[in-house]
């Protein structure tokens, strides 16, 4: 009886494992993009950046098919979160930012264990929310 344990344990160990692994995948590229999100760039629109702005439009239009096939594709989900963050880095657009909540909650809601997910959606958040906000006026001294 000892026996049959045994590989049932060694079984149960390597699921968690590997489902650690596969969640790590999905998660350490998200989170190191994201880490710099509130980091300006001295990006203006080139010819270059339309370009691939365009490019990326696209990229983020194919994820989005894929979405409306299988909603919660979780390669399709993260994919389309780091599209949007570099369509928002080459804009620095209110939109783009807006953009990146949805991919990002619904990925939160599959991997819910996942900290530095929620961590990201709520720093996101927090930029939208900033965004939003009209500038304040400066006080005069």
């Amino acid at each position: 009886m000892a026996e049959k344990s045994k590989p049932k344990t060694i079984q149960r160990v390597l699921i968690i494992v590997a489902s650690a692994a596969f969640l790590g995948t999905l998660v350490v590229p998200i989170v190191e993009m994201f880490s710099n999100v509130s980091q300006p760039a001295n990006n203006t629109e080139t010819p270059d950046n339309t370009a691939a702005y365009e490019q990326l439009q696209q990229k983020a239009t194919g994820y989005e098919e894929v979405l409306k096939r299988e909603p919660n594709n979780p390669k399709a989900l993260n994919e389309l979160a780091k599209t949007r963050y570099q369509m928002y880095q080459l804009t620095k657009s209110d939109e783009d930012l807006k953009k990146m909540v949805d991919p990002l909650e619904k990925l939160v809601k599959l991997y819910p264990e996942q900290k530095e997910l929620k961590a990201l959606l709520e720093q996101v958040k927090m930029q939208v929310s900033q965004a939003n906000q009209p500038p304040k006026p400066e006080s005069k001294k």
